[in-house]
C-alpha cells in the first residue's frame, strides 16, 4: 500500500501522523495531526511549532551516538488529551527524525487501530530500508525527512548527515553534482536525471511529486539506481560483442579447408568489402578467373554474416543440364510433366530458405530462367513449374562469374536488368598473379595443413621456393593448393627441391630472366602487361570510356571490357 494511501486511511480513521526532522522541526502532519497540536489544518498549520509538551514527551537520547527510543505516554494538546506512540532517533540529544501516532486517549479503538498502522508503518519502512536502490524524500521545500540504507552505500555519508538538511545545501556541500528535487517541485512533473556523487558513482536518479489537495507539491520520493556496474557491465558486453564479430570472421576466413589470404592490399580491399556487405542482405556478384575463390569468399560472405546459423547451398549452374535447370532450381508441382515425381519437389531455392544460396557460373544461366531470377530478386517469390500459386522465399542471393558478362550483353545472352542487379556490389577476386605476397602466405599454409593431414614433415629449399614466387599461376590457388598436395605425396625427400617441380614452373623461372618479359610467363602475357598499363594510364588522364576509346582507337564497348579487364579489376568496386 502506497504512504499516501496509508495518510488518508489514518485521517478517516482520526489517527494523526506527525514526521519530525533535525531539531523537532515539523517534516509532515496530516489533518487529524495538525487538529491535535494547534486546532487547524495541516496546510494552515505548516509553520506552526511543535508544542512544548509533545517535545518534552519525546525526551531524545543523551550522549554522542546516535541512538533510537520509543515514545509512549498521554500528553495535553490543544486539541484535547492525546495519545501518543511512536520512536525519535537523536545523536548528542538532538533529535534527528522522529515518527508519531497521535489519538484521543480515551478511544480504545483508535488505541487498536494505532497499533494496526504502526505495523503497516513499520513493514513498509523495512520493505524501503531492504531495497537495493536508493530511496530518499523531501518534503515541499526541498528539506530531507526520509533516506533508506542505500543512500549510505552511493553517497558513502550516513543518512544522519542528510536528514533535516535541503538539497541545495547537500548539492553545495559537493554531496552530489546535480540535484533533481527542486526540478520536481518546480514543474510538478516526474523527471529522471543522471546524477554523479562525491565517491565517483554514476546514478539514474527519478524524483515524483506527490501533490495535496490544491495540487501543490507536499513532498518529493527519489528513487535513484547505480548505474555505475551498468556502465562497465554494457562496456564488458561491446567489448566481449567486438572479439565475437572479430572470431566470426576469422572463423569465416578459414573453415571447411580454405583459407583466405589477405597480405596484398589488393585482397585486403576485397576483404573490406566483404567485412561491409555480410551485414546486410545485399546481392553480390563475385567477379575473377578460374581458381581465385570465389566460392571460398561466397562462403566467408555467408559466415561472417545474420545468417550464418542457416544453410549455405552452392549451386553451379554449368553443371545442371539446361533442361532441368528450371525444375531444380524453382520446384514443380505433381504432374507439372512427364517423369516428374508424384508428389513434386521443392526447389533449391526453397531449400535454401533463410540462408544464403550461391549460384557459380551464373553467365551460363539460361537466358529464359534469367527473368525468372530477376523476379525472385525483386519480388522475393516465383512460380513452381505447373502451379499457379506464387512461392515466397526469404533467401539471400551471391552469384559468381569469370565470363565477360558485358560482352554477353552486347551478344543477347544475358539480361542487362539482370547483370545490373545481380551486380549491386561487385568484388572483383584479383588473380594470384597479381598478388604475390599472398603466395608465400598460401604455401606455409597449405604446407602446414598437409603435413598434419598425411603425418609428414616436408618442407621447400630456397630454390623451389623462388620458382614457385616466379611462376604467373594461371590456375591461381586451385592450381597451387593441387600442386602442393602432389608434390608432398609423391616426393621421397623431406626437403622438396628445384628438379621435383614440373617443368613448366621451371622452365618459367628460367624465361623471367629474358629481357623484356620482365617476369611474364609468355610473350602474350607481356603483352598484356604493357597493354594494361597502357589502358590504367589512358584512365587516369580521360577518365571517360568515351575519351579512351577516341584516344586509343577502340569501340567504346571495348574501352569499358578493358577497363573491368585492367582498371576496376585493380580491386573492387560497386554498380
Amino acid at each position: 500500500m502506497e504512504t499516501r494511501t496509508l495518510m488518508k486511511l489514518a485521517d478517516a480513521a482520526g489517527i494523526g501522523i506527525l514526521i519530525l526532522g533535525r531539531d523537532g522541526c515539523v517534516s509532515y502532519a496530516n489533518n487529524t495531526a495538525a487538529y491535535f497540536l494547534w486546532q487547524k489544518s495541516a496546510s494552515a498549520a505548516a509553520q506552526k511549532a511543535l508544542p512544548p509538551a509533545l517535545l518534552t514527551l519525546c525526551n531524545p537520547p543523551q550522549g554522542k551516538a546516535k541512538a533510537t527510543a520509543a515514545v509512549r505516554g498521554q500528553v495535553e494538546l490543544p486539541g484535547g488529551t492525546v495519545s501518543v506512540r511512536g520512536g525519535v532517533v537523536a545523536s548528542s540529544g538532538v533529535i534527528q527524525e522522529a515518527f508519531l501516532c497521535l489519538a484521543e486517549a480515551t478511544d480504545d479503538a483508535a488505541k487498536k487501530r494505532i497499533d494496526a498502522l504502526e505495523e503497516r508503518l513499520r513493514t513498509l519502512e523495512q520493505i524501503l530500508q531492504a531495497s537495493y536502490d536508493e530511496v530518499l524524500a523531501t518534503d515541499g521545500n526541498g528539506i530531507v525527512f526520509f533516506a533508506n540504507h542505500a543512500f549510505e552505500t552511493h553517497y558513502g555519508v550516513p543518512v544522519s548527515d542528510v536528514i533535516g538538511r535541503h538539497v541545495k545545501d547537500l548539492e553545495k556541500d559537493g554531496f552530489w553534482e546535480n540535484s533533481v528535487t527542486p526540478m520536481v517541485i518546480s514543474s510538478k512533473q516526474r523527471i529522471t536525471i543522471q546524477q554523479r556523487t562525491a565517491i565517483g558513482k554514476t546514478m539514474i536518479v527519478t524524483g515524483t511529486p506527490v501533490l495535496d489537495s490544491n495540487g501543490e507539491v507536499k513532498m518529493v520520493v527519489c528513487n535513484a539506481r547505480d548505474a555505475t556496474e551498468m556502465n562497465r557491465l554494457h562496456s564488458e558486453l561491446e567489448k566481449t560483442k567486438d572479439l565475437v564479430r572479430i572470431y566470426q570472421k576469422q572463423l569465416a576466413l578459414q573453415s571447411d579447408g580454405e583459407f583466405i589470404v589477405s597480405r596484398s592490399a589488393k585482397m585486403q580491399a576485397v576483404l573490406e568489402t566483404m567485412e561491409k556487405v555480410a551485414r546486410t542482405d545485399v546481392t553480390v556478384l563475385l567477379r575473377g578467373e578460374s581458381g581465385v575463390g570465389k566460392d571460398v569468399v561466397a562462403r566467408a560472405i555467408h559466415k561472417m554474416g545474420p545468417r550464418r546459423d542457416k544453410l549455405f547451398l552452392k549451386v553451379s549452374c554449368a553443371s545442371i543440364p539446361e533442361h532441368l535447370i528450371e525444375a531444380e532450381l524453382f520446384g514443380y508441382k505433381p504432374g507439372a510433366f512427364t517423369g516428374a515425381q508424384k508428389q513434386g519437389k521443392s526447389g533449391l531455392l526453397e531449400i535454401a530458405q533463410g540462408g544464403t544460396i550461391f549460384l557459380d557460373e551464373i553467365g551460363e544461366l539460361p537466358m529464359g530462367l534469367q527473368a525468372k531470377l530477376l523476379q525472385v530478386l525483386d519480388e522475393k517469390q516465383f512460380l513452381k513449374l505447373g502451379d499457379t500459386k506464387p512461392t515466397r522465399v526469404d533467401v539471400r542471393v551471391i552469384t559468381a562469374t569469370n565470363r565477360d558478362l558485358e560482352s554477353m550483353i552486347d551478344q543477347a545472352l544475358f539480361r542487362r536488368d539482370l547483370y545490373h542487379r545481380l551486380g549491386t556490389v561487385t568484388i572483383f577476386i584479383p588473380p594470384l598473379r597479381e598478388r604475390p605476397e599472398d603466395v608465400l602466405a598460401f604455401i606455409h599454409y597449405y604446407l602446414d595443413s598437409l603435413n598434419r593431414k598425411y603425418q609428414t614433415q616436408k618442407r621447400f629449399d630456397q630454390q623451389a621456393i623462388n620458382a614457385l614466387l616466379s611462376y604467373s599461376w594461371p590456375g591461381n590457388v586451385r592450381e597451387l593448393a593441387n600442386l602442393l598436395e602432389q608434390l608432398v605425396v609423391t616426393v621421397d625427400d623431406d626437403v622438396i627441391g628445384l628438379c621435383s617441380l614440373p617443368p613448366d614452373i621451371v622452365v618459367q623461372t628460367d624465361n623471367s630472366a629474358l629481357p623484356g618479359l620482365r617476369g611474364a610467363a609468355s610473350l602474350a602475357e607481356a603483352l598484356e602487361s604493357v597493354e594494361a598499363t597502357i589502358v590504367r594510364e589512358a584512365y587516369r588522364r580521360y577518365g571517360s570510356s568515351y575519351q579512351v576509346a577516341r584516344v586509343l582507337g577502340l569501340s567504346q564497348s571495348a574501352a569499358y571490357r578493358k577497363y573491368l579487364k585492367y582498371v576496376a579489376g585493380e580491386g573492387t568496386g560497386q554498380r
